[in-house]
């Protein structure tokens, strides 16, 4: 299957289903390795978790950098399942013998647009072709770019192409503004819109990591003597540090959220309200995923 999905929600909602179905259907157990799901990044693999059902698949492994590897290779001694993994770190384990994928029945490749994008494409080439012949394979994106087609027809043998994005830009319940400003009173507009809009939580995006530390470390000075909490996350920060900013956020710990577009796929927090895109993203189908952020599912939001 190769399915262009509109928004986060609907891939895990998918991710889930072709997990779960299989068992539904034939009515069977499931052997260790089943099941390989490969993600851009860790952030996506620690906050779009495996569905879990009572008495179906149970016991799945993420496995990505920035984590220490021993404590992975003691859960996949305990043949799970479920494994969900970033490319470098499924080969590492690959080498080391600790991942063996000789009964893998289903492998699916999650953003694999974005995967294409930042270089993985050798990766993942490498990791399928350590996959059997035999196997399921599925390729979820928001975008089907020629790269990802080029994949699909040299990995997948007569695949089922379901494209259920619409042809709008995004979605209906968002409402869009934009503001013209000079570069110098940027800063201000922002501050003056966090204000006036009083976000339950927003995400405001930036271009460059060293933009994102810049305004988060001017809106902690300018917020200090405000309850509502703001914080940073790019990918220059340890695997730790994003993993306990991102848990913050989703409990609605942090109100303002500054980023890269490393939060812009494949994370979905129900209580974002306000997409604030301090620096113009360098490509239209960033702004369809960072303004998609909020107001999936039915769900309205200001972008």
């Amino acid at each position: 299957w190769l399915l262009e999905l509109p928004d986060a929600v609907t891939k895990v909602s998918w991710d889930n289903y072709a997990i779960i179905s299989p068992v539904e259907a034939e009515d069977k157990g499931w052997n260790d390795g089943d099941l390989i799901t490969i993600k851009a990044n860790g952030a996506t693999i620690e906050n779009v978790p495996v569905l879990r059902m009572p008495g179906q698949l149970s016991g799945s492994v993420a496995v990505y950098g920035g984590k220490p590897i021993k404590a992975q290779i003691d859960k996949l001694t305990k043949n799970p399942e479920v494994v969900v993994g970033t490319p470098g770190r499924v080969l590492d384990h690959l080498s080391r013998g600790t991942l063996v994928l000789g009964i893998l029945e289903l492998v699916t490749l999650d953003e694999a647009d974005r995967m294409l994008d930042i270089g993985f494409r050798p990766d993942i080439e490498k990791i399928l072709r350590r996959c059997p012949q035999s196997r399921q394979t599925l390729l979820l994106s928001a975008t089907v770019p020629p790269p990802v087609a080029k994949l699909a027809t040299r990995y997948m043998r007569d695949p089922e192409i379901l494209d259920f994005s619409t042809n709008e830009i995004s979605v209906e319940t968002i409402e869009q503004f934009y503001f013209t400003v000079d570069p110098t009173r940027k800063f201000a507009l922002l501050e003056q819109l966090l204000e006036r809009e009083q976000p339950r939580q927003a995400i405001v995006f930036c271009r460059t990591k060293r933009g994102t530390d810049k305004i988060h470390e001017r809106l902690q000075r300018r917020r200090k003597n405000k309850k509502a909490s703001v914080a940073c996350i790019h990918g220059d920060l340890a695997q730790n540090v994003r993993d306990r900013v991102m848990r913050q956020f989703r409990e609605g710990q942090i109100q303002v959220l500054v980023a890269t577009d490393v939060v812009g796929r494949g994370i979905d927090v129900s209580g974002v309200s306000h997409i604030i895109n301090y620096d113009i993203p360098g490509f239209c189908d960033d702004y369809v995923h960072r303004v998609g952020r909020t107001g999936s599912m039915g769900r309205e939001g200001i972008a």
